[in-house]
């Protein structure tokens, strides 16, 4: 049956929201000594909808005392945010849309706008504009802020925060839900991604990043967009004893969720099945472990030993933050010892000082998703949780567990 638009709630963030995040940014930009922001948008954490509660991929210049500007490449995005918003209703956060095809320039054009010839501008992202603005704007100092403001800014959510979250992971279930009700022998893998990309839209969400495991109908290591979506080729035909699996991204009002799913048919080999025993053994460990208080790297140590235990490896982030993604652990844990891998040149990551050292508290959205790695042999499963003040909060269930068809 086809689902109406109209039976679905689409909550809305409010001007409180709008209200508290502005004040909480120049507070901290009035304790760095920090004049102006200016944000790059779009990417995998649309940092600019954190400021714009929109996200057309624009530049937020965002200054200490004074009105913000959205600077978008094509006169059509300020015209959607503003007026056509305003027809529905809805007032932008941001008022002063302008369109530049030359970026630096209309930075240039804002900031002298703003009285701002001289001072502190912090920079998240566009280092490279730097040259060009110092040549009209000499007097200007420019800092690298992402870690040191942006990050304790937008890490711990406010409760309409929260609430976009779980909306989020609610659709994500949903297409959870509609990939296992499409996998089965016969069925095609562009069938089972536009089922996931159905779900997730006619929920009024959108999905910045879908992958699923190019690997359809034998072990594989791979994991990325399915080469169908890129290359001029057949989608693989789901057979009996396969394994499918996608990384699912709902993102609504800037907040993205992510869900591992992994769907077996059957007969289920012994290698899969135990593969999926010991993921879901390390997302328990996990939930287990999150409360406030302990440090990030802890949780990954945590969440390591079922690992070492079973003699696997994880190819892909057993945990990670979300919204942003700064805090990571380990991941290609064993790339540069096996000799398969080697002409790659691969390497492993270490999770950084600053995040192994960083300490959950309430409000902290963090994804499990442990995969494990044996013979060449992956399972991913995961969800998204929430740091609460008495532990966690789990906002996916079909995720978290390998999921077997007939």
């Amino acid at each position: 049956m086809r689902i109406k638009t109209r039976d679905i709630t689409f909550p809305m963030l409010s001007f409180h929201e709008r209200d508290r995040r502005f004040a909480l940014a120049r507070k901290m930009m009035a304790e760095q000594g920090i004049d102006c922001l200016v944000v790059a948008g779009g990417g995998f954490d649309e940092p600019d909808a954190w400021f714009t509660n929109d996200s057309n991929g624009g530049t937020v210049m965002f200054p200490l005392k004074g009105q913000p500007v959205y600077l978008v490449r094509l006169a059509i995005h300020g015209i959607t945010g503003t007026e056509v918003n305003r027809r529905h209703g809805v007032t932008p956060w941001i008022e002063d849309y302008q369109a530049w095809e030359n970026l630096a320039e209309g930075l240039i054009s804002a900031l002298k706008s703003r009285g701002l010839e001289s001072g502190t501008i912090g920079l998240v992202g566009h280092r490279d504009l730097v040259p060009a603005i110092t040549v009209k704007l000499p007097k200007l100092n420019f800092k690298d802020v992402m870690l040191s403001l942006l990050v304790p800014i937008t890490m711990f959510k406010s409760d309409e925060e929260l609430a976009m979250a779980r909306h989020s992971a609610k659709i994500g279930e949903k297409a959870c839900q509609a990939m296992l009700d499409t996998v089965k022998p016969g069925a095609g893998e562009n069938e089972v991604v536009a089922a996931i990309a159905h779900t997730i839209m006619v929920n009024g969400a959108h999905f910045n990043m879908q992958i699923t495991q190019t690997g359809t109908g034998f072990a594989s290591l791979a994991w990325g967009p399915s080469l169908w979506m890129i290359q001029a080729q057949h989608p693989p035909i789901i057979g009996k004893s396969d394994l499918v699996q996608s990384e699912i991204f709902p993102t609504y009002a800037g907040i993205q969720t992510q869900q591992q799913m992994s769907v077996a048919t059957g007969p289920v080999s012994p290698l899969v099945k135990e593969m999926g025993d010991v993921a879901r053994a390390s997302y328990e460990e996990g939930i287990k472990f999150i409360k406030p208080g302990v440090t990030f790297g802890a949780l990954c140590d945590v969440m390591r030993k079922p690992f070492d235990e079973a003699g696997c490896w994880n190819f892909t982030p057993l945990c990670h933050s979300m919204d942003p993604l700064i805090l990571c652990s380990p991941m290609q844990t064993r790339v540069d010892e096996l000799p398969e891998l080697k002409k790659y040149h691969a390497k492993k990551y270490e999770t950084p000082a600053f995040a192994r050292e960083f300490v959950l508290k309430p409000g902290l959205i963090l994804e499990l998703e442990p995969n494990a790695v044996r013979d060449n042999q992956r399972v991913n499963l995961g969800g998204t949780v929430i740091v609460t003040e008495n532990g966690v909060e789990e906002l996916n269930r079909l995720s978290t567990r390998l999921n077997i068809k007939g």
